[in-house]
């Protein structure tokens, strides 16, 4: 939660405000790294009014703007310096009782659509139900929509992506255009929200009149960000490192990756989540639920940090003898070298700090 004074001071606006209950900005996406505040006017343009440094889960922000009308919201942010709020908005502000002012509609979301020009286009996603509802309005504005999106079934789409596969190597899948054109693709990219962005940049391109077999040189040399579902083959061993990530969107995303990979027995390397204070133990024990659906074997870093991840598995039905625990990266090894075989698929997902792992006595 926050609270924020505005003063009017020779005709700019001074903000002070104070934040706390913080957690990682990672809960709501490995993409997610910072918090931003953002001021949005009226006609909803976005002004930066800086990054929330976060220290034990408080943050004080001073800003000042020339907007005269405002309203306040907090975002979560790949970095510091992005110029549009995301859609993960985790704070926005409402008017107390004593408020002195006028309150008018602000309409931040359909900004950028909004400010095509007639006959402009506007590339959506149609698998977020969010974006199809900005592209009916788009569409109701006068503005061109392209959309693209996942899936075998055919729709109304201009870009679609088919017969999708993950491996050692990455993604392989097919694009498919509205105008039956089609090609096959490989990135090592892992993950549908990263061919989500492949997609997008797909049909952008189309746009521009670039040919489909000349984009699969761009894509297939992606690079993924480091330890971030990143695929290291080693011994005939598949290992995908996603320890940078820390969250329960991401932790779930993983764990469809993790599905997706055939061969021999995937295994789940985990201490958990933390710092997603009262949620922690819940969204925990939900990671070990779809954990069961998709592991044959799951080794938990801390006997106490994972024990709702351990309730999650049993609450699935997961043999309680699959389950391996160990203090520290050690005991991670030798857990690993009793059960692993070439052909295995292993996911290690997340990392604690020090401050975090359970010693022995």
């Amino acid at each position: 939660f926050g609270i924020a004074a505005v003063k009017n001071k020779a005709g700019v606006m001074e903000i002070k405000a104070e934040f706390d209950s913080l957690t990682a900005a990672t809960q709501f996406g490995s993409e997610y790294l910072t918090y931003v505040f953002w001021a949005i006017s009226p006609d909803g343009r976005a002004t930066n009014l800086g990054e929330l440094i976060v220290k034990d889960g408080q943050s004080r922000l001073n800003a000042k703007t020339p907007l005269q009308a405002m309203t306040l919201l907090v975002t979560a942010e790949p970095y510091f310096a992005v110029t549009q709020p995301s859609d993960a908005v985790v704070m926005e502000n409402v008017v107390r009782g004593d408020t002195v002012g006028t309150v008018e509609r602000v309409e931040a979301k359909y900004e950028l659509l909004a400010a095509l020009p007639a006959g402009g286009t506007a590339v959506v996603n149609a698998d977020d139900p969010v974006c199809l509802t900005l592209a009916e309005r788009s569409r109701a504005d006068g503005k061109r929509v392209v959309l693209y999106g996942m899936g075998e079934t055919p729709r109304d789409l201009a870009v679609r992506a088919t017969e999708v596969q993950s491996s050692a190597r990455g993604t392989s899948f097919r694009v498919v255009t509205g105008d039956g054109e089609a090609a096959a693709f490989q990135t090592r990219l892992l993950g549908r929200w990263n061919l989500s962005n492949i997609l997008a940049a797909v049909a952008a391109a189309r746009e521009f009149g670039v040919p489909l077999p000349a984009m699969r040189e761009a894509v297939a040399a992606l690079a993924p960000a480091p330890k971030r579902l990143e695929v290291r083959e080693e011994g005939g061993i598949v290992k995908i490192l996603d320890v940078a990530n820390a969250n329960p969107r991401g932790a779930q995303m993983a764990l469809e990756v993790l599905a997706q990979f055939q061969g021999g027995s995937r295994i789940l390397i985990t201490p958990g989540m933390v710092e997603l204070g009262p949620i922690e133990a819940e969204e925990n024990r939900r990671f070990g639920q779809a954990a069961a659906a998709v592991c044959d074997q799951v080794v938990l870093v801390g006997p106490e940090q994972t024990r709702p991840i351990r309730d999650g598995l049993i609450e699935r039905g997961f043999p309680a003898d699959r389950i391996l625990t160990a203090r520290n990266a050690d005991e991670v090894a030798d857990r690993l070298a009793a059960i692993v075989r070439p052909g295995d698929i292993l996911l290690y997902e997340n990392r604690l700090p020090d401050t975090y792992l359970e010693i022995g006595t």
